[in-house]
């Protein structure tokens, strides 16, 4: 894979595993009961320029089945390595166990967005994150 397509991707929350044109990512998370919580977010990000990229798009793929999910395009703070700390546009997926629910949840959100220039195969990155509710 050529540097400069790794140098475009900021992925928060994420060590991701790239895979075709397809970037997935697989992880579990505590959740409190009752409490909304942030579970997934994306924000594209050059490193070259010290800018964002386009928002992506979040679709929620297998809902959860004790719960809701929001998805949110919002402002986030991120360190941009060489260019300090840094303030753009995210899509965040939020999490709220249903009332007294307390076990294992899942969720997929696909996230997609704009191919850059030099990674034209890469236009989706995928999420699956298994929710213990305790």
């Amino acid at each position: 894979m050529p540097m400069s397509l790794i140098k475009k991707f900021l992925l928060i929350l994420s060590a991701t595993l790239f895979a075709g044109s397809v970037l997935a990512e697989s992880y579990s998370l505590r959740v409190p009961p009752g409490k909304r919580m942030l579970v997934a977010s994306l924000a594209m990000y050059d490193t070259d320029t010290c800018t964002f990229g386009a928002i992506p798009v979040g679709k929620l793929v297998t809902p959860p089945k004790h719960g809701r999910v929001e998805i949110l395009q919002e402002r986030r703070v991120i360190d941009g390595g060489q260019c300090g700390q840094i303030q753009g546009w995210a899509r965040n997926v939020y999490f709220t166990p249903a009332p007294g629910f307390r076990g294992a949840d899942f969720l997929r959100v696909d996230f997609e967005y704009n191919k850059w220039t030099d990674a034209p195969g890469i236009t989706a990155i995928t999420r699956n994150v298994t929710l213990a509710v305790q």
